[in-house]
This record gives structure tokens, sequence and C-alpha cells, in this order.
């Protein structure tokens, strides 16, 4: 049996995302990112922040501004 991978902190997840941590800490206040919390700190699974990104990808349309190949 493997070990899980270690919970990521708030700048881990920032970095991921590639926003601030500021950021971050909304995204958990309004609930909108899943969070562990161990403690008073607050801690992300790897596996739910990557599976955060993929269900809030939006897929890439053809459009008007594209052209024909």
């Amino acid at each position: 049996m493997t070990a899980p991978a270690p919970l990521l902190d708030k700048a881990a997840v920032a970095d991921r995302l590639g926003c601030s941590p500021r950021l971050v800490d909304k995204m958990t206040a309004g609930r909108v990112l899943p969070f562990v919390k161990v403690g008073r700190l607050t801690r992300f699974r790897p596996e739910d922040v990557e599976r955060w990104i993929q269900a809030n990808t939006a897929p890439a349309v053809r459009g008007p501004l594209s052209r024909p190949g």
C-alpha cells in the first residue's frame, strides 16, 4: 500500500494555480476550492487540486476569431 501524497500548503497551491496566496484564501473562504483543516491550518490534497483544475477547465471551441486550418 502506498502512502498518500503529502498535503500542500497555501503557497504551494497558489504556485500550482499561478495565483496569489490571497486568492487561495478567498477561494477557501468561499468554499470554491476543496481543503482540509488540520487543527488551525488549512491544507490541500494534491489530487483535489488537480481534480478542481480539470473540473474548471473550459474546452477550446472554434469561434469567429479562429482561421480554418
